[in-house]
């Protein structure tokens, strides 16, 4: 191909685009922008702040969290059953090693007292093996998870608990904020004393606490 008819080409397809191009822009200029099709909606203002006549600041409490996770009796009950949950777990993990390393010592006295057994035999034994320790490590990471999803389980019931007394309490009280205050992991550097509820929320959730247990008794 000669260089007069490449640029022939060249041309062709340039008068092209530019049609293509005046085509679009001459479509798009019909219409209205789409910016005018926008309808502005009405942005929701925070109940606190819909009549400005009426603000007032926060009231904001806080709440010692180490003493409740040390003090709050279903915290501590809870602890307790999953201490016993863990222990139950390692005991039973225990039994199930113990019950396959008596397998394992048993393959390996049998392969030191048949030293002249075949390469497929023992390949076998090494088999068996790698196939006990795989039936441990499942049960390991069986275990693991139950305790996780049990533990997740007692989190997520003290958390609910906590919560449904903290909206009846703070309706109770006008507070509209508690934050939690842990002295080993400070979000809140300084609280004045006269703001700290914890003694009022401990002694009412231990209060309902010991009543639910009554009941449960009953």
């Amino acid at each position: 191909m000669t260089n007069s008819n490449l640029i022939r080409i060249s041309l062709v397809i340039n008068l092209l685009l530019i049609a293509a191009v005046s085509y679009l822009f001459l479509r798009n200029s019909g219409k209205k922008s789409d910016l005018n099709d926008v309808v502005v909606s009405e942005v929701p203002v925070a109940s606190a702040f819909a009549d400005t006549s009426s603000v007032r600041p926060p009231i904001v409490a806080y709440v010692n969290s180490q003493r409740i996770s040390e003090e709050y009796l279903m915290l501590v009950d809870q602890n307790v059953v999953f201490t016993q949950k863990m222990r139950s777990s390692d005991n039973k993990l225990m039994k199930e090693r113990d019950k396959r390393q008596k397998e394992v010592e048993e393959i390996q006295s049998y392969v030191q007292k048949n030293p002249n057994m075949s390469d497929e035999d023992l390949s076998v034994l090494e088999a068996s093996i790698y196939e006990l320790n795989m039936e441990l490590d499942s049960l390991q990471a069986i275990e693991k998870r139950n305790l996780q999803i049990s533990g997740e389980k007692m989190q997520g019931e003290v958390a609910t608990k906590i919560d449904v007394f903290l909206k009846k309490y703070v309706a109770s009280k006008g507070i509209d904020y508690v934050f939690g205050y842990d002295p080993s992991f400070r979000i809140i550097l300084y609280g004045n004393p006269a703001y700290d509820i914890t003694n009022e929320v401990l002694a009412e959730l231990n209060k309902e606490y010991l009543a639910e247990k009554e009941e449960e008794k009953k």
